[in-house]
């Protein structure tokens, strides 16, 4: 689900064999419950609003943990954000094939200027 690289996903395998305590175990109810509240405030118009910053937003469109369509929202609710959405990649951006991470770092130099 994290990533379609699997020289990568081994790589990152082996790390947590040889070091148990690099594992991430599964989420917390008091996690959920804190993600769900928080999430349901930034979503809000009002809250969107106020941000004043640039936003880049790199939505890795072949995503199965987060909805990448909630991504494709944010510039119609707040100008300030930019959605760079990369078809194929998966949850791990930063994890992926080569081809998806050359897309984000393109789009994060180009945002950065």
């Amino acid at each position: 689900e994290l990533t379609s690289d699997p020289a990568r996903l081994a790589r990152n395998q082996a790390y947590v064999q040889q070091t148990p305590a690099l594992a991430l175990g599964g989420p917390t109810w008091r996690w959920v419950q804190q993600a769900t509240r928080s999430i349901a405030r930034i979503m809000r118009r009002d809250q969107l609003i106020r941000v004043k910053t640039p936003v880049l937003v790199s939505s890795a469109d072949a995503d199965t943990v987060v909805s990448p369509s909630q991504h494709r929202t944010l510039p119609f609710l707040n100008p300030t954000f930019t959605i760079d959405s990369i078809a194929g990649a998966m949850h791990e951006i930063l994890q992926e094939r080569d081809e998806f991470r050359e897309r984000f770092w393109t789009a994060f130099d180009r945002f950065s200027a």
